[in-house]
């Protein structure tokens, strides 16, 4: 490199240094060229690597961000685990607590009944039946289960409101240590169906202890009677039965109070069942209740049809009436059986009749014959065959006799034929030798 120095003021450069100058000038402009080249790939990496840098950073922030999410939620997740551990045990304790103040009241009620020297104890029916007499047996008895015989007993039938239905009967100086209750007849016209009884017992011993049984008597439900009848009796299959029932009150033989839910069903020889109708036992005119002398719609009445298979077994079928309680338990009112059968019916209906019981020689026999169809319809033009024989020897014998054809019910006719014939004189001593001899006269 050479050294230089600018010209003073005033004075041109010298010519011999010009074509350094310029030399080094391009040199510099070559060097910064490459340099840039050189520095530009680098440039490129470097920004690369920032933006590499800054993406990794935001990651780095969203990581951070969803571990701090993950350990809030695992921290609520302990802490409702723990209230839900803290709950369990708390409960539990609680149950634990319950059944040891349940085992504490049972050894209490235990030592309460081994301290009582005597109880009642009442036997009966456990639902009452209203319109019949009604028994209950009442005992007083020792801790033993031994009876004993009360000072004094006083029994009450009051309703649910505490009112008393039956005056209170008290029993002084009892006989024995039972004592029986009677509800009468009588009784029953003071209790509205579905009233709730209850009947009181006291009894004191001789130190005056007391001891009560209050027993809750359900009042039955009305008691029916019900009558269930087919069309016929004798059906083949593919027939229709066509059925209908009459329930009533037995002890008033007044229609139900109430809708009855009434149900028929079907058995079969293999006591498969088929479900049939079901009402609730009204009488209706076009849609509308019809109503009895006394104002009341009229109930208690079922009525339905069912068309037997083509290929059902023969056998005996029992038809069944059930009522549905409240409860959807079913009580079983009344069953009727019925035949069905392959049988081919006949096709006529015949009927003959004499004019005497009894006959002797030489009397005359009149009988009349009729014929109708069994399906019911006219009858034209019918003949018979008429013989009449006695030990095989024919005696009369009509020869083309013609039935008259007379009005018969439901509008279809039948046959007519009177037939009209003398026994003859001898007929019991031709009868008499044509009898084979007895054991008796051929040992003779």
């Amino acid at each position: 490199m050479r050294y230089s120095q600018d010209p003073s003021p005033g004075q041109l450069p010298e010519p011999d240094d010009a074509p350094a100058t310029n030399f080094w000038l391009r040199w510099r402009v070559v060097s910064l060229a490459v340099a840039a080249v050189l520095l530009l790939p680098a440039a490129r990496q470097g920004y690369n690597w920032y933006e590499k840098s800054r993406d990794v950073r935001d990651k780095q922030a969203v990581m951070n961000a969803t571990k701090g999410e993950l350990a809030q939620l695992q921290a609520e997740q302990k802490a409702a685990q723990d209230a839900a551990r803290a709950e369990l045990d708390k409960a539990n304790a609680t149950e634990a607590e319950l059944a040891k103040k349940y085992q504490d009241a049972l050894q209490n009620a235990r030592k309460v009944l081994e301290a009582k020297d005597f109880s009642v104890r009442l036997t009966g029916p456990a639902h009452v039946q209203p319109g019949a007499p009604n028994t209950w047996k009442i005992e007083t008895l020792n801790r033993h289960g031994q009876p004993i015989k009360p000072k004094k007993l006083e029994i009450a039938v009051r309703d649910a409101k505490g009112n008393e239905v039956v005056k209170p009967q008290t029993y002084e100086q009892p006989t024995g240590s039972t004592t029986t209750l009677d509800l009468p007849l009588a009784f029953w016209a003071k209790v509205k169906p579905g009233t709730d009884l209850f009947l009181e017992v006291s009894a004191l011993t001789d130190d005056d202890r007391k001891g009560t049984l209050n027993e809750r008597i359900p009042l039955a439900r009305p008691v029916y009677v019900t009558h269930l009848a087919t069309d016929k009796p004798l059906y083949k299959p593919g027939e229709t039965v066509r059925f209908r029932s009459l329930t009533l009150d037995r002890a008033t033989l007044l229609p139900p109070e109430h809708d009855l839910h009434l149900k028929f069903r079907l058995r079969d020889p293999g006591d498969a069942v088929t479900q049939l109708d079901e009402g609730n036992g009204r009488v209706l005119s076009n849609l509308q209740p019809v109503f009895g002398p006394d104002k009341k719609p009229l109930r208690g009445i079922g009525v339905g049809e069912h068309a037997i298979s083509p290929d059902a077994p023969g056998g005996e079928y029992k038809l069944d009436l059930l009522e549905v309680k409240s409860d959807a338990t079913e009580v079983l009112l009344e069953t009727r059986k019925f035949i069905v059968n392959r049988y081919v019916p006949d096709t006529f209906e015949k009927k003959l009749e004499f004019d005497g019981k009894s006959y002797g020689a030489g009397d005359t026999v009149q009988a009349r014959l009729e014929v109708s169809r069994t399906a019911g319809g006219p009858m034209k033009d019918a003949k018979a065959t008429f013989v009449a024989t006695v030990d095989g020897r024919q005696l009369f014998e009509p020869k083309g006799a013609t039935f008259t054809i007379v009005p018969a019910e439901r509008g279809s006719t039948k046959a007519v034929l009177d037939v009209r014939f003398t026994l003859p004189a001898d007929i019991f001593e031709k009868a008499a030798k044509n009898t084979p001899p007895s054991d008796s006269e051929l040992q003779h």
